[in-house]
């Protein structure tokens, strides 16, 4: 038997566990698109301003043919930020649904207890128990969406 308090908090943590370990691999995706650079243009403010860490964009360089009359065939290389080139695609729990078959009881202290036991009453059958878990694409924060169409307005200019 177990308390359907203790009950609801081993399905939190599990589930709380879950996020966490999401927002560390959406985290980790920024690894693929930056890398940290040592630069220290903050100066000594850096603590005061709460730069823990400057990321620079990872670069590629695409080669495209030159359009102008004079460029002779050649091609024109343009720096471009790999983030506007792939997509972001981070992940969110968006629904966990647990049904579960139990016996419930009262004890003497009014607590209410879970028993997931099988019994004669309930017959010899397997407990039955069906977890669901709904996980979806995350939508981009405003702040790199901001950071992405500014890159991408710096690439159209270089065009």
């Amino acid at each position: 038997m177990i308390s359907l308090k203790a009950f609801v908090t081993a399905i939190y943590d599990a589930v709380s566990m879950a996020l966490e370990s999401l927002a560390a691999r959406n985290h980790e995706l920024f690894s693929k698109y930056f890398t940290q650079v040592e630069d220290n243009s903050a100066g000594d403010d850096a603590p005061v301003l709460g730069v823990e860490k400057q990321l620079s964009p990872k670069m590629v360089r695409l080669e495209y043919p030159g359009v102008d009359p004079a460029s002779d065939g050649t091609n024109t290389g343009v720096m471009v930020p790999l983030i506007t080139l792939a997509p972001f695609s981070a992940c969110q729990i968006e629904k966990v649904t647990l049904t579960t078959e139990f016996k419930i009881s009262v004890d003497e202290n009014e607590e209410l207890h879970l028993d997931f036991s099988k019994s004669s009453r309930w017959g010899m059958k397997p407990h039955v128990c069906k977890l669901e878990v709904v996980v979806t694409q995350a939508d981009i924060p405003d702040g790199l969406k901001q950071i992405i169409e500014g890159y991408e307005n710096v690439l159209r200019r270089q065009l």
